[in-house]
């Protein structure tokens, strides 16, 4: 059994016994379970995912130089495969939590559906510096575009008439890798060492605090999750249109939802590994926190699996427009199953934690 554990069980038993004989030592019980709950999340979810994240990115990187200097169909198939793993690792990083207000992934690079037409303007007008573009021109959705939109062989033919458009591809990858080294930089020790400090600069449940910032930018991460990779698409789906949203050159849309959703799950539980099992369902847990006598961890985790489970019955070699156009029913029924959790989380969870929701979502609950 390891630290954590026995912080949880002597949480628990201190709180038990000291009902009489020791009152008001259970918030320094409980502030010490947060600070071993968010020390761990920081050092063992966050920092290591945005180290795996950097190298992905860079091998990603790597891929996309030997392409364009000489694109072929080998080569694309080749980059094409990095992609996918590359975007796919990315749901497990776009989390917004950041001291500094500074780093925000999924606003930097991953602002879908992308632009075609001012993709293919800058190209032609050799505006190929990131800085110069706006956010739907740039990141994985620009990468998408430029790799999938069309046949493997009209799209090699692309590059190989026209170096800007290799050149144009380089920078936006160049540029995925600098925010998120930027991103990994924030929280290691090579850096600005937030994974160790955490909990000591941000004490307190004010909306600065650790935990309210942890809670409110996996929270909102979550909604995300609901309104822009679902409830969107049909929305727009109602009008006649058809939304490119994410994953929809590439045919990832579905596999991103479900990683996304993985993803959220794995940080809830403190990364799931056997040795650093102290997230914030045990915390919900130690605190007692539930809904309708339920442990609100119990009842999250169910609601995930059902969400889970609909989501499974989607076709995930398709993207979402074309899921919604062969069963929108089917779609609806992810977005209610999604949408069936935001309350609990913003109201029922926020409330038990003592923190404050700061961010605006006018999707509703």
């Amino acid at each position: 059994m390891n630290k954590l554990k026995y912080l949880i069980i002597a949480f628990l038993a201190t709180a038990f016994f000291s009902c009489d004989t020791n009152e008001g030592s259970e918030g320094s019980d409980t502030d010490a379970l947060q600070k071993s709950m968010i020390e761990n999340v920081s050092e063992n979810v966050i920092l290591a995912r945005y180290s795996s994240y950097k190298n992905t990115t860079e091998g990603l990187n790597d891929k996309i130089m030997s392409f364009a200097e000489a694109p072929s169909i080998a080569s694309l198939n080749d980059l094409k495969s990095t992609f996918e793993q590359a975007y796919l690792e990315h749901q497990y990083n776009e989390f917004n939590i950041d001291p500094k207000k500074v780093i925000n992934l999924s606003a930097s690079i991953n602002v879908y559906p992308a632009n075609p037409e001012n993709i293919e303007d800058n190209i032609q007008n050799e505006i190929l510096k990131v800085e110069d573009v706006r956010t739907s021109e740039k990141g994985y959705p620009a990468l998408e575009y430029l790799l999938y939109s069309d046949s493997e062989d009209k799209v090699v033919e692309a590059f190989v008439s026209n170096a800007s458009r290799g050149d144009y591809l380089k920078n936006v990858s160049n540029d995925i890798v600098d925010k998120v080294q930027e991103a990994y930089m924030r929280w290691s020790p090579e850096g600005d060492n937030e994974a160790a400090n955490f909990y000591s600069n941000n004490k307190g449940l004010s909306k600065f605090g650790a935990l309210s910032m942890m809670t409110n930018g996996i929270t909102q991460d979550y909604e995300w999750i609901k309104k822009y990779r679902v409830h969107k698409p049909l929305l727009i789906a109602q009008t006649g249109e058809e939304y490119k949203g994410e994953g929809h050159y590439s045919k990832l849309s579905v596999k991103l939802i479900k990683k996304h959703l993985e993803a959220y799950n794995d940080f809830m539980n403190g990364g799931g590994d056997a040795d650093f099992e102290m997230g914030l369902y045990n915390y919900l847990d130690a605190i007692e926190a539930k809904v309708d006598d339920e442990l609100m961890s119990a009842v999250i985790k169910s609601k995930i699996k059902t969400s889970e489970e609909e989501i499974a019955k989607l076709d995930d070699s398709k993207s979402m427009d074309e899921n919604i156009t062969m069963n929108s029913e089917q779609v609806w029924k992810v977005y209610d199953s999604l949408q069936s959790l935001v309350s609990i989380l913003k109201v029922d969870m926020v409330r038990a934690l003592g923190v404050q929701v700061d961010y605006q979502d006018s999707d509703g609950d």
